[in-house]
């Protein structure tokens, strides 16, 4: 384990504060994560039933946190999952678009952090960690076999880990989620490898689970006929 999102090291680019959610175009993000983050009043936090998170319009898909710990209020950690360039679809915003409240109150001010995901060096910075609260990133480097005479294509493997986004030396190679099917491995083209004796590193930025023993797999074939999860 190397950090968790919510920590601060993690920020590469300047919070925007507004008293309304923003939409990604707005704050000049294109790509990855953003995180809205809100601290509930005395008078929101004094609830004696169970009350209702209402977000009305969100592009494409959101975790909510309460105090780190996945819930239903407080950090709402939004993913863009792609553009959509067709039709009546051309102007395919994301993001949150219309205020949030909690039961009758409308939430805020918000602070609002990206993560667009296009590099990974300010991780040679971070030592590793024994635990983390997730989202989090976590980091392993391996060596090609001697024998090998030249890198060959390669793929990941995430069996066994839930849902994200993996990079191999630096390079964002896409987003996985094993469970919902039917892509299951990741393509690594060759020339992203180093030969041996060279050290390559993999980073993968876990969103809501990881297998007890941390590990993956680099295969030779791909595996895009896994099982379709119904309702996605």
């Amino acid at each position: 384990p190397l950090v968790s999102i919510f920590e601060k090291v993690t920020q590469r680019i300047k919070p925007i504060e507004s008293d309304v959610p923003l939409g990604f175009e707005t704050m000049g993000i294109n790509s990855g994560f953003v995180m809205y983050e809100t601290i509930l009043t005395n008078d929101q936090k004094e609830v004696t039933s169970p009350v209702n998170l209402t977000i009305s319009t969100i592009r494409d898909q959101a975790t909510i946190f309460l105090d780190r710990y996945s819930s239903k209020a407080k950090h709402s950690n939004r993913k863009s999952r792609k553009k959509i360039n067709y039709r009546n679809s051309l102007e395919d915003r994301k993001g949150i678009f219309e205020p949030v409240k909690l039961g009758n109150h409308i939430l805020g001010p918000w602070k609002m952090i990206a993560y667009p995901l296009n590099e990974t060096s300010w991780f040679s910075t971070i030592e590793p960690r024994k635990s983390v609260v997730l989202p989090a990133f976590y980091k392993t480097t391996f060596t090609l076999p001697e024998n090998l005479s030249e890198p060959l294509d390669t793929f990941l493997d995430p069996t066994g880990w839930k849902k994200g986004v993996a990079f191999v030396n630096g390079m964002n190679i896409g987003r996985y989620w094993p469970s919902v099917g039917p892509q299951i491995t990741l393509y690594i083209p060759a020339l992203f490898l180093i030969p041996y004796p060279g050290l390559n590193n993999i980073i993968m930025l876990e969103l809501e689970g990881v297998p007890e023993n941390l590990s993956i797999s680099l295969v030779d074939k791909p595996n895009i006929y896994g099982k379709i999860s119904q309702g996605y």
